[in-house]
């Protein structure tokens, strides 16, 4: 009988700690960020960024700032097929406000019919982004020229939910 009260008393103890905890829990927030990366040249690897969206407002995210890939990498079985490519990148986004940085894995699809796509989210991060969460989607705007025939950069758009 001790037994069945005291579970009872768990179970009922369980339940009332429950709304507490998942209301605390901050829901997702809408966010777009974009900007130009550069991929040759004397800014290669290396891009801005602004940022805008409920997330934005919230200060869960900060406005604009700086990128830099940190790496790049495809394997075999990721590689190149008659129709296009695929490979990953980590890059940190850095804010211009001090406020940290934070890491996003890009795993990127180049398909020479329809564009480029991309999947992202958030590895890790510092300062006010350390436990920041996300993911999303995102795609290729436009290439970015330098006078050549050849672009040496993207326009870069991100959406997607933090939290």
């Amino acid at each position: 009988m001790r037994r069945l009260i005291l579970l009872a008393a768990v179970a009922a103890l369980f339940l009332v700690a429950l709304p507490v905890a998942s209301a605390a829990a901050a829901p997702p927030e809408q966010v777009m960020f974009e900007g130009e990366a550069y991929y040759d040249g004397p800014d290669a690897s290396t891009g801005v960024f602004t940022a805008t969206g409920p997330a934005v407002d919230s200060g869960t995210m900060c406005a604009s700032g700086t990128t830099v890939d940190l790496s790049t990498k495809t394997t075999p079985n990721m590689g190149q097929s008659p129709t296009g490519i695929n490979f990953r990148v980590l890059k940190e986004f850095t804010c211009d406000d001090h406020s940290g940085s934070f890491q996003v894995k890009l795993q990127v699809r180049i398909d020479y019919l329809t564009g480029t796509t991309f999947h992202w989210h958030i590895v890790g991060g510092t300062g006010a982004y350390v436990g920041l969460k996300g993911n999303g989607d995102g795609f290729v705007d436009h290439s970015l020229f330098n006078g050549g025939p050849d672009p040496i950069g993207v326009w870069d758009v991100y959406e997607g939910k933090l939290h």
